[in-house]
């Protein structure tokens, strides 16, 4: 959770960060549980206030309830972050929990605040590292795209943050050693196991779709497969197909 304060008369927000590696299928709930907690404890700590400097307030409300009609409360601003791979099929606001008769006018909604990977379109407008650790959780699960994504943003991945890395460690099950003093990490190991075992998945969709040995051989060679190592793949998967 990351607080922006007051500096001079300018209202700061009160920022929460939920981070999910999985559906919650009751988050709504949750999080407004959380800003309404919030909210409490900044309405406490005003009545707190007030009643430390022995301020009663102007009239029977304002006295009763320890708030003034002056006071007011800082925003808070839950947003959740998904790091699957695949959509989010939960609800998105409290309404979509509900037992509730179609037309319902006088129900107030909350609505989750919700950032997923896989419903990003353009990666390019994240300004740190973030964009690329999304994008890279959302094409996780697809070897080919995974493959492209490594190739057109190597120079990022072999400079990733601290924070960004152990993200991937977490949440993408890559697995790339990070040392106690290390500020940046450069992932290209954990990569280079990944890209194996993606070029090996790619020969066994060659085989199973039919393509020429040929074709296979020249595509698994241009992308970093040693010669070697593609004929014992080749020969193991050729044994099983068969």
């Amino acid at each position: 959770e990351c607080a922006i304060k007051e500096n001079n008369g300018t209202i700061y927000v009160i920022y929460g960060i939920e981070v999910q590696s999985s559906v919650h299928y009751a988050m709504p709930v949750r999080n407004m549980l959380y800003d309404a907690l919030h909210y409490a404890a900044q309405v406490s700590e005003i009545v707190s206030e007030h009643r430390k400097n022995r301020d009663y307030g102007m009239d029977t409300g304002e006295f009763l309830s320890g708030f003034y009609r002056s006071d007011r409360l800082y925003p808070v601003h839950t947003m959740v972050i998904y790091f699957g791979a695949r959509t989010w099929d939960g609800p998105r606001s409290l309404k979509e929990m509900l037992r509730l008769p179609e037309k319902n006018v006088f129900f107030n909604d909350y609505r989750l605040n919700l950032l997923v990977p896989a419903e990003v379109e353009d990666f390019g407008k994240f300004h740190t590292q973030l964009g690329g650790v999304l994008e890279f959780l959302k094409v996780m699960e697809d070897k080919e795209e995974l493959a492209d994504l490594i190739r057109r943003k190597k120079d990022l991945f072999q400079e990733l943050s601290r924070e960004a890395a152990e993200v991937l460690r977490a949440f993408a099950k890559v697995d790339i050693k990070i040392s106690g003093s290390e500020e940046e990490v450069d992932m290209c190991r954990g990569i280079d196991e990944m890209m194996e075992d993606v070029r090996e998945e790619l020969i066994r969709n060659f085989i199973r779709e039919g393509t020429p040995y040929d074709i296979t051989r020249r595509c698994v060679l241009r992308e970093g497969m040693s010669e070697e190592q593609f004929q014992k793949i080749w020969a193991s998967e050729r044994k099983i197909a068969n």
